[in-house]
């Protein structure tokens, strides 16, 4: 498997679960002794997910939103590259 080189600071979509709790809503990773400088603040996310709801009330059809989907960014490398859900292999098949 190839790598992606992901710069974690440049990540735009947050998690998402379907649980409402408070607690979860700023999380501090990588606190470990062996991720020293790795530290990252992050969060989960609650609303229900809008983005992918315009994409689909966008879309004319199966192959226009698998496209559309593939199109999404979420974050860059560590060049400062687009990363998309097509380079994760996440856009609808």
């Amino acid at each position: 498997m190839f790598r992606l080189d992901i710069d974690p600071k440049s990540i735009t979509w947050q998690r998402v679960v379907d649980v409402n709790d408070r607690h979860l809503r700023r999380i501090q990773n990588n606190m470990g002794d062996e991720e020293k400088g790795n530290e990252r603040i992050t969060a989960l996310t609650f609303p229900s997910p809008a983005r992918l709801m315009a994409i689909l009330g966008l879309t004319t059809g199966l192959q226009d939103i698998r496209e559309r989907l593939g199109r999404i960014v979420f974050g860059t490398n560590t060049k400062g590259e687009a990363i998309t859900a097509e380079d994760l292999g996440a856009a609808a098949r």
